[in-house]
């Protein structure tokens, strides 16, 4: 089972979960734009739920950390979720049909010590929908195919060699895998950070805005505008990719 990752910040962390607010999740903020504003009570609580083992699909919209074991052989899924008492009966943790989220019941501000940990138990995962300053690793992806949107101000750690990988990052968003695929289909959009240490045998980037991508792979094609740009990092062996605006790839 993953531990949370350690976020220090010199101050309260004041974070205003609304859908388009583009903020760091790691660094002290002061935003008033008319939202109640819950202070944290200090007082941890421990929330366990179970739902469904067929969970495969995580949805994760609130200034949550969330922790995904993945375990083949687990009968439920489960979600451990811990933090401030009164920050938690604000989180709302659902599922429809394969589909797990974990959101806020309205949007409001959180001022906060620490973010939420939730530690989610699933037995496989295929897609990952990750918004507002969610903050979600993923460790052991192994054999897996995964599908991964990532918006406004997210961020996600993925690691394990997989099949396929597809990436969607928009607005400030940051997505990394460490570990090889066969394929990957990479689209970086806004101010998004996409990362793939790889190697990967087959990439494919769509590349706009003033996005970065940064990928180890053997043979990479697409398309880059605006002022995108691809860094290749290992040894490349075909490059077919056209660049328009300020874009490059080098």
């Amino acid at each position: 089972m993953g531990r949370p990752t350690e976020h220090p910040d010199d101050g309260l962390m004041k974070i205003l979960l609304l859908p388009l607010l583009l903020i760091s999740p790691a660094c002290s903020i002061d935003v008033d734009l008319g939202s109640d504003t819950i202070v944290g009570s200090g007082v941890e609580r421990t929330d366990t739920m179970t739902f469904g083992a067929d969970v495969d699909r995580l949805a994760v919209g609130a200034v949550v950390e969330v922790i995904v074991d993945i375990d083949p052989t687990i009968s439920t899924s489960t979600v451990v979720l811990t933090g401030d008492d009164n920050v938690l009966d604000e989180l709302e943790v659902t599922q429809d049909g394969s589909t797990l989220g974990i959101d806020t019941r309205d949007d409001i501000g959180f001022e906060l010590e620490r973010r939420p940990v939730a530690i989610v138990t699933v037995a496989s995962l295929t897609s990952l929908d990750a918004g507002g300053v969610a903050d979600v690793t993923v460790e052991e992806l192994d054999g897996l195919d995964l599908s991964v949107d990532a918006r406004d101000a997210a961020r996600v750690e993925l690691a394990g060699a997989i099949e396929a990988l597809e990436i969607d990052a928009s607005g400030v968003a940051l997505v990394r895998h460490r570990g090889s695929a066969d394929t990957a289909e990479l689209t970086a959009s806004g101010g998004s950070t996409v990362e793939v240490d790889g190697p990967v045998q087959r990439t494919s980037v769509d590349g706009s805005g003033v996005s970065t991508m940064r990928i180890d792979t053997v043979a990479v094609t697409g398309d880059l505008s605006g002022g995108s740009r691809l860094r290749l990092t290992g040894d490349t062996s075909e490059i077919r990719v056209d660049t328009s605006g300020a874009s490059t790839v080098d």
